[in-house]
């Protein structure tokens, strides 16, 4: 029996190294598991981080859309201005340059057919 409980022995305290190693190996498991966890809730962060960045991002695309079609607005008005501008000071040219032209020739000279502005 000595020589049984000698091997009985052996095995016995292999059992154990083998249960150690297991059970480190098994830590190292839940560390690993830990680690993951950790990185998947910063992936998850990211994730929310970028998604509100592309969120602001259409706000201001949006933002910028609205502007431009204001902008657009403020050319056409403009450009309607400048269209009136052009008739206004066609019509006064052909209103203004005949009397000038007749003032300049020594034609018109009776003060009344002159408007006060063009006889001073």
């Amino acid at each position: 029996m000595d020589q049984y409980s000698a091997e009985m022995n052996q095995h016995g305290a292999e059992m154990d190294q083998h249960g150690a190693e297991m059970d480190q190996h098994s830590a190292e498991m839940d560390q690993h598991s830990a680690e993951m966890d950790q990185h998947g809730a910063e992936m998850d962060q990211h994730g929310a981080e970028m998604n509100q960045h592309g969120a602001e991002m259409d706000q201001h695309g949006a933002e910028m859309d609205q502007h431009g079609a204001e902008m657009d607005q403020h050319g056409a008005e403009m450009d309607q201005h400048g269209a009136e501008m052009d008739q206004h000071g066609a019509e006064m040219n052909a209103f203004c340059l005949p009397k000038v032209g007749k003032i300049q020739k020594g034609l018109l000279t009776d003060e009344k057919k002159i408007s006060p502005q063009l006889s001073s």
